[in-house]
């Protein structure tokens, strides 16, 4: 199941870099992106 995507375009170029990842209390995913200097909060719907 792909859930976190578009790092990469189609013509392979890179346009973030998830380099670390934690899970908050919530449950939800933390990444930091050391490319785009951002950190990603990536969470389910509901």
């Amino acid at each position: 199941m792909k859930f976190v995507t578009g790092f990469r375009t189609d013509d392979g170029k890179t346009r973030g870099r998830p380099v670390g990842v934690a899970v908050d209390p919530k449950g939800a995913l933390i990444l930091a992106d050391d490319l785009a200097n951002t950190v990603w909060r990536v969470s389910r719907n509901q």
